[in-house]
């Protein structure tokens, strides 16, 4: 097909600049992701001129490389469209005659370039829409081109075609302008300071735009409250009526005509088991106990505790702290939960504490956008323009806030402007009055319920206490994840990444010197000439350069080591003092130690020199200074990780290797966690309440109680209750056990249990979840529905989970193929989840290390490591596999459960005893399958 040049007039003026912007957009389709091994199929632009007026561009291209299935269906492009299609080169001619000299905007610049490397020369000003919106949009989750526009309603053209997504990308690029021009010239003045060298007309315009009061004009119709919520800083705690008497107990809460009803109104509704649960956390509060709560979904679990939880801290003037699994349930029982509580109880002191590195230190901001140039990479520096409009509003300094900034793709930015203690001034910062983690540690030492999360709770455990405020009452919420916290957060682990980017953001010789010393090398040479103090800080520069690039050699050769035989099939090796493979390690890693050792003491001394040097800069001294200081620490810390790692020495972990394409990461992690928390966590609390779902087995706590120290506890202070769902399972859900496949164990069970899948989604078209225990047999089945024409969204192919749930929940028909992090915490309710398939029972692999040393520690004691330890913990994580299906009492589904063991074999009747409904169907051919997935077509009146 031959390119295609259309112009048409519009309405572009201003977008928040003095004079309408010129500019290209231009989006690619591709055959795949690999920029190394798929090729580009269509080039579609929009041109903006300086008039306002817009020109389009399309062109299909050429390429003898099969269009995969998936992307056929995606784009609709097949390869009879590619014939008589101009080549790459050409096509990239065409558009390089149609764009001339103009900005070019992209969405994901970053995959678009990869593409178009040595094939096309972009302008000096590449923009992107996704940095753009992500520092504009901070209220946003999700900055997906697709997401974007249909959030706020322009651009309804077919998505996934190359001018259709160019035009939505033109429309973004207007729209992101126009809510960073509202922002203020204040504001825009710290997006510029902190912004790379390439936006930096971009954003003089817009505030040149700002300065002739044209900031903030579109063009064209948005959804305003959709605008509105995108562009807010921070997030709104539900609001409800004020209750000016304080209630004294649970009964006036959630009894008929209670509070709880008064504040709801139509969508109270009362339930037994939640009254239960608050009067016996009531009682263990009052009483000094030790509780486990097992409770259903629906029960309206979070109530039941905060409600006795903050009745009792406010009666008795006594903290009680309430930890939760992740950060977003934390977010959620503050923001929606507790403000309802308030409402039902009348007022009470709640604080929402996280750990030290989730919060923006000021100082270190101020220093970093006033002094970018020493300060920040380039990549940082486009990472802290995302920040800047939330860092410049934000009144809690929390940076989950901000949702298009993920701490994990910036790691190094966010070394150095978090609130982490290497770093921190105290009480003599300038800036102590403005810190974002004082007011939350002051808010938490003030109030009577304190809402932490999992990770912080175990972080305050391993430095003796440090961190919280001081409380003898805890409530333990998503219990049943206990042992696997605390294995995370009691262990170690390093990798070669982690020392990788630690020194590159010290000193890199790779393109040119690079990071903290070069920086410091030109900032001295500018302020100091000559002389004996130059010769003494160039040698030492020079001495702890040479000192990063040996590390760097030392850590290739540890990492990077041919031990890939040593693994055979497995990818994970346990070690243990004195065997072979640890003497190995230990070696490897000797000169590591020492040498990060020595870079240690080398950046310790230079910190010396430097904040005893005068006739500097005060701030860019200061700023200097810390991260020094920071380098140092963090070499050291490093070193001491790796020498713990390899010792290997800690009687009570376990150590092991695993190996990866990308080098070996060394791990260790606690053998016992039961005797850990019964040692350190328990003798510090009058209370505790676990609190979950699924901490059962057949009806008994026993696995629970042995896997968290209970068990060691005093019998007399613990106490249970274990209550079912609210939900009409016997009509809600169904139940098909599959028995006519292989054993999991024999090799034709992959390859029968994808094309049963495969069977079953062509029989129904319906909100699936397919729950899979690898990724070898999730990737085969995926590629099998592929080649069917089944449309399927495969976790790690299609995207990450957040952004499979957001297509599942819009969609109501989506297949989604998911692994561990799908088989709990997933809300899919009505439509979107009416069938859920399973393809395995969820043991754990027995070789894993940590999993071979529990089990050998159970059976040196007499135990048996499947009865007390393997089929517990698999049951716990089917239950919470199957409690995806209902999630309210107007959800309707099928389970299909394909392990044959469930039907076949004595344990698997624990298994079926520990769900909520029993099998309605064991099927001993596909056609009784069929019978079994009529359930579907039922509404169950």
């Amino acid at each position: 097909m031959p390119a295609r040049r259309t112009r048409k007039p519009t309405s572009t003026k201003a977008r928040g600049a003095a004079e309408p912007l010129a500019f290209v957009a231009l989006d690619l389709e591709t055959t795949g992701l690999s920029h190394s091994q798929d090729e580009i199929i269509e080039i579609g632009a929009v041109l903006s001129s300086d008039g306002g007026k817009q020109e389009t561009f399309r062109t299909f291209v050429h390429t003898d490389k099969k269009i995969p299935l998936p992307v056929k269906r995606l784009t609709g492009i097949s390869e009879a469209d590619l014939e008589g299609a101009p080549g790459l080169e050409e096509a990239v001619r065409q558009f390089n005659e149609f764009a001339g000299d103009k900005p070019v905007v992209l969405h994901n610049a970053a995959f678009d370039l990869e593409f178009l490397e040595a094939r096309w020369q972009p302008p000096a000003e590449v923009w992107d829409t996704l940095d753009l919106s992500r520092a504009a949009f901070p209220g946003l989750r999700s900055h997906g081109l697709e997401y974007l526009a249909r959030l706020f309603g322009f651009h309804p053209g077919r998505s996934h075609r190359a001018l259709e997504d160019a035009a939505a990308t033109a429309d973004l690029f207007r729209l992101a302008c126009a809510a960073l021009g509202r922002r203020g010239e204040d504001v825009l003045r710290v997006l510029l300071a902190a912004a790379p060298g390439h936006y930096r007309g971009l954003l003089e315009a817009l505030a040149e735009g700002g300065r002739h009061g044209r900031a903030g004009e579109t063009g064209f119709q948005v959804d305003g409250a959709a605008l509105e919520n995108a562009m807010r800083v921070g997030r709104k705690r539900a609001a409800y009526p004020a209750r000016p008497k304080p209630v004294e107990s649970m009964a006036e809460v959630f009894g008929p005509g209670g509070t709880l009803s008064q504040v709801m109104g139509p969508e109270f509704e009362r339930r037994l088991e939640q009254e239960e649960i608050a009067d016996r956390i009531g009682k263990a509060l009052e009483d000094d106990l030790f509780l486990t709560v097992e409770a259903g979904t629906g029960v309206g679990k979070s109530l039941a505790y905060l409600a006795p939880a903050a009745v009792w801290a406010r009666r008795n003037r006594e903290r009680v702290v309430v930890s939760t699994y992740t950060r977003n349930l934390q977010e959620q029982l503050y923001y929606k939960d507790i403000p309802l509580a308030e409402a039902a109880l009348g007022p009470f002191r709640a604080a929402l504490l996280k750990g030290r590195g989730n919060y923006l230190c000021w100082r270190k901001w101020r220093e970093s956008v006033q002094y970018p140039d020493l300060l920040l990479s380039g990549r940082e520096r486009a990472e802290a323009m995302i920040l800047a409009v939330w860092a410049e509003s934000t009144q809690s300094g929390d940076v989950s806030e901000h949702g298009g900034f993920n701490t994990g793709r910036a790691p190094g930015l966010w070394a150095k402007l978090s609130a982490e203690s290497a770093t921190c001034q105290g009480g003599r910062c300038q800036h102590y009055r403005r810190c974002f983690l004082f007011r939350a540690r002051k808010a938490a030492q003030e109030a009577e319920l304190v809402v932490v999360n999992h990770s912080l709770l175990f972080t305050d455990l391993v430095s003796q206490n440090r961190i919280l405020p001081e409380h003898q009452r805890l409530i333990f919420d998503e219990a049943h994840n206990l042992e696997q916290v605390a294995t995370d957060y009691l262990g170690l682990s390093l990798n070669r990444w982690e020392v990788h980017n630690f020194l590159q953001g010290l000193y890199s010789r790779k393109a040119g010197e690079s990071g903290l010393l070069a920086k410091l090398g030109a900032w001295l040479k500018s302020h100091r000439h000559g002389g004996a103090a130059a010769k003494d800080w160039q040698s030492q520069l020079l001495e702890l350069g040479e000192s990063v690039l040996e590390c760097g050699k030392l850590s290739d050769r540890l990492f990077l080591s041919k031990w890939r035989q040593k693994a055979g099939p497995r990818e994970k090796i346990r070690f243990r003092p004195g065997d072979n493979l640890q003497a190995e390690l230990q070696e490897a890693a000797g000169g590591l130690v020492e040498s990060l050792l020595l870079l240690s003491d080398r950046l310790r001394l230079l910190t010396e020199w430097m904040s005893q040097a005068e006739g500097l800069d005060r701030i860019e001294q200061e700023a200097f200074v810390d991260q020094l200081r920071l380098g140092g620490q963090q070499a050291a810390g490093i070193s001491d990780t790796l020498a713990r790692l390899v010792s290997a020495d800690a009687r009570d972990h376990v150590h092991w290797v695993e190996f990866r394409e990308q080098g070996l990461i060394l791990a260790s992690g606690p053998l016992e966690v039961g005797k850990v928390i019964a040692r350190q966590l328990h003798p510090n609390l009058k209370t505790l309440v676990y609190a979950s779902a699924t901490l059962s087995v057949d009806g008994r706590f026993d696995y629970f109680l042995e896997r968290s120290g209970l068990a060691l506890a005093d019998r007399d202070r613990v106490q249970h209750l274990l209550l079912k769902s609210p939900f009409d399972y016997g009509s809600q859900a169904g139940l098909a056990v599959v028995n006519f496949l292989p054993s999991p164990r024999d090799k034709d069970f992959n390859e029968q249990v994808s094309r049963l899948i495969e069977d079953m989604l062509q029989k129904t078209r319906t909100g699936t979840l397919v729950l899979f225990t690898s990724f070898d047999l999730l990737h085969r089945c995926y590629w099998r529905l592929v080649k069917a024409g089944v449309p399927a969204l495969a976790q790690g192919i299609d995207g990450n989970p957040a952004q499979l749930l957001e297509t599942a929940r819009r969609s109501k028909d989506s297949i989604v193929l998911g692994t561990s992090s799908f088989w709990e915490g997933v809300d899919l309710p009505g439509q979107a989840l009416e069938l859920l398939v399973i393809t395995k029972l969820p043991f754990s692999v027995p070789t894993e290390p940590l999993v071979e040393a529990r089990c050998q520690a159970i059976e040196q004691a007499g135990g048996s490591a499947f009865h007390r330890y393997l089929l517990p913990e698999a049951v716990i994580r089917l239950r919470q596999g199957f409690g995806r299906l209902i999630r309210n009492k107007t959800d309707r589904g099928l389970a299909v459960l394909c392990d044959p063991r469930a039907a076949t074999s004595d344990y698997g009747q624990v298994f079926l005893r520990s769900l909520p409904v029993m099998p309605t169907a064991v099927c001993q051919n596909q056609e009784q399958l069929w019978q079994a997935m009529e359930f579907l077509q039922h509404d169950g009146t």
